[in-house]
């Protein structure tokens, strides 16, 4: 008698593991055959929802969003985006308590991964002062999800948040 179980159980494996592969090349060709995702994003509607949400949540808050700006940094199985927007104490009180945020220490090593991810075109405004860095209570945690990193100085006019979907 035949043990043809394992064999099927095998090419059935070898046919999923096929059609996976094939599905993320026909996704990772039709991006590259596009402009590069990466950089600015004008368009509200290419906007990840928690970003939707949080310039929803600032106005709901009646706190101005002014400068609002995003842009995306990845794609694919890597895609996170930064926003910048105009500084205030009500907008860090409101991020604090949206997203159970902490503060962490500049020497952190998420102050570093902020810093390798920032735009480059974004550095101007954080480098001439000593900002305090905040990770979400997710990402301390380790979980998986919407995770964020925020850069603000009450000399600085500007906040920084790193937003990175972990699954």
């Amino acid at each position: 008698m035949r043990r043809s179980g394992p064999y099927l159980l095998a090419a059935f494996l070898a046919i999923v593991a096929i059609a996976v592969v094939a599905g993320a090349l026909r996704m990772w060709r039709s991006t590259m055959s596009s402009a590069d995702p990466r950089g600015p994003v004008a368009s509200r509607d290419e906007w990840p929802a928690p970003i939707r949400r949080l310039l929803e949540d600032i106005h709901r808050a009646d706190l101005k969003d002014e400068g609002f700006e995003v842009f995306r940094l990845g794609f694919l199985f890597d895609d996170s985006y930064f926003v910048r927007l105009r500084a205030s104490q009500e907008l860090m009180d409101l991020l604090k308590v949206k997203w159970g945020l902490s503060r962490i220490d500049n020497g952190d090593r998420l102050v570093e991964d902020f810093w390798a991810r920032m735009p480059s075109a974004w550095r101007a405004d954080a480098e001439a002062v000593q900002p305090e860095y905040y990770a979400s209570s997710g990402w301390l945690a380790g979980d998986e999800g919407d995770l964020y990193v925020v850069m603000y100085h009450d000399a600085n006019p500007r906040v920084l948040v790193w937003y990175y979907f972990n699954f």
